[in-house]
């Protein structure tokens, strides 16, 4: 069994950008299997100080997959590419 990939949301309250993308990870995470860390940044000042003007910022297991404005087709497909997301179709293929 594996160990299900932890992705990580960087954002702030008020943040429209964060709420959007936080809505299509659970969307996704329901498909996936991975869990979601959505991280403040203003209750930490170095984090604040890095992402204030660039979130939200996405990472999987450690690697940045997104930030800023992040389209719901772009998520997913970053999302599939460390395996967190099946395709399109997944699991629909006939039994060979």
């Amino acid at each position: 069994m594996t160990t299900p990939a932890i992705v990580m949301l960087y954002s702030k309250p008020g943040c429209h950008l964060c709420d959007d993308v936080r809505e299509r990870l659970e969307a996704l995470r329901a498909e996936g299997g991975f869990t979601v860390d959505d991280i403040d940044i203003t209750k930490n000042p170095a984090l604040f100080e890095r992402y204030r003007y660039e979130i939200p910022v996405v990472f999987v297991d450690g690697v940045e997959i997104g930030r800023g404005r992040i389209e719901p087709t772009q998520l997913r497909e970053r999302l599939r590419r460390v395996g967190e997301v099946p395709g399109p179709g997944a699991g629909l293929e006939p039994p060979p």
